[in-house]
């Protein structure tokens, strides 16, 4: 099981020391065609900040699932709000 996250949550690039800032969560495939496709895979908007961010990086949707798993394999460390 993933970690509930929340706007507010703070994420860290453990290689860079960036920090993301999880601001909404979104649905995926909320225009799918199918309607059986929506609502099963959701992202989160994240703004960034630190020494590596630019114009072109700033802003970077992350799906769930690839939250999680960064957070497991220490790429990202997560810093909940509360």
């Amino acid at each position: 099981m993933g970690v509930g996250f929340q706007s507010g949550d703070l994420v860290v690039d453990t290689a860079s020391g960036d920090f993301g800032l999880l601001l909404e969560r979104f649905d995926v495939l909320e225009h799918a065609p199918e309607f059986k496709l929506r609502g099963k895979v959701y992202a989160w908007d994240i703004v960034w900040t630190g020494k590596s961010i630019t114009s072109l990086n700033k802003y970077t949707p992350y799906t769930e699932v690839g939250l999680n798993k960064c957070i497991k394999d220490g790429v990202l460390l997560y810093m909940p709000n509360s």
